[in-house]
């Protein structure tokens, strides 16, 4: 019996589901998310490309118990990607100018509630410096492209609330892609069985009293260029507070989070500022910790900064 045991032995699990700081479950509350299209993105490719690339990376992933659906909805995203109050801001972006590694091919970025981990906004982020296609699934010819929709089925898992799968390279989110592969539009049982389980328990109520915010950044890499750090960044909590409370000085926590070699426990640098106004210290904390020794902390530095500069006032 033991020799048939372990020769029948079940496969690991390799999905990951992202929490929060506290904790908690990054998922939507509602059964639907609806998300915007960026025109400048959809001309990237030929009429109707980019369209049908992101309803096939979408359509994966549908149908999936207590999984939301997520669904284009007509119109376009915000100027700039986040969070931007109570409306409905997600986006699919495209970045012509990258500020990121450029073997990044697109990453997705949430703000969700600390102490709930629900999910508040998601934007994907397509990076303009590299070559895309809508491919065929049926042709196999040499090419120095990647398949657009094998990777925006990628970035749905991370805009639903799932990490990377670390040890099953079958998976749609295994984090990394390489030019002219499109079986990553198609999920595998690992990535169908995550996403069924981060939902399956009743959906996150919203906080109550003041509660902070998170933001956290997920990459889509290429394989050719070696492993590569997954980045986490919790970035300026509180800031719906100070437009409540202009006149009161908010403590602001920033942290950057790096996950070493792209898996294990998360190295965690705290910096606690007092914040008159927000933009101008923010933006200086960000920009010390973007010169740290600590490759990893630098980095989610300047996807922090990023941010702070997406949403500096004008």
């Amino acid at each position: 019996m033991a020799a048939n045991l372990l020769g029948h032995a079940l496969p690991a699990r390799a999905y990951t589901i992202n929490t929060s700081e506290a904790g908690k479950r990054i998922r939507w509350a509602g059964s639907t998310v609806r998300v915007q299209l960026d025109p400048k993105l959809e001309a990237l490719l030929p009429a109707g490309e980019v369209r049908t690339a992101l309803e096939a990376g979408l359509e994966a992933w549908r149908g999936l118990p207590r999984v939301p659906d997520v669904v284009i909805e007509a119109g376009a995203p915000m100027a700039t990607p986040g969070h931007h109050g109570q409306a409905s801001t997600n986006g699919v972006y495209l970045l012509s100018q990258w500020p990121y590694e450029r073997r990044k091919l697109a990453i997705t970025v949430v703000t969700y509630e600390v102490t709930t981990g629900r999910l508040l906004d998601a934007d994907i982020l397509v990076n303009g410096e590299t070559k895309f296609a809508l491919l065929d699934e049926h042709e196999s010819a040499p090419t120095d492209r990647y398949d657009l929709a094998a990777v925006l089925t990628h970035e749905t898992g991370h805009l639903l609330g799932l990490g990377e799968s670390s040890a099953d390279p079958a998976a749609t989110m295994w984090p990394y892609a390489s030019p002219g592969e499109t079986q990553k539009r198609t999920l595998a049982d690992d990535d169908e069985e995550g996403a069924i389980d981060s939902y399956r328990s009743a959906p996150p109520a919203a906080a109550t009293g003041c509660s902070s915010l998170s933001v956290a950044g997920r990459a889509h890499t290429a394989s050719t260029l070696g492993l590569a750090a997954l980045l986490l960044m919790a970035a300026v909590g509180a800031r719906h507070l100070r437009r409540a409370r202009t006149a009161t000085r908010q403590l602001v926590l920033l942290s950057a989070l790096g996950l070493l070699c792209g898996f294990g426990k998360p190295q965690t640098l705290r910096t606690e500022v007092l914040d008159a106004n927000g933009t101008r210290t923010e933006r200086a904390l960000a920009e010390e910790l973007a010169s740290s020794p600590d490759e990893q902390v630098a980095r989610a530095a300047h996807v922090t900064l990023a941010q702070l500069l997406a949403h500096a006032p004008t």
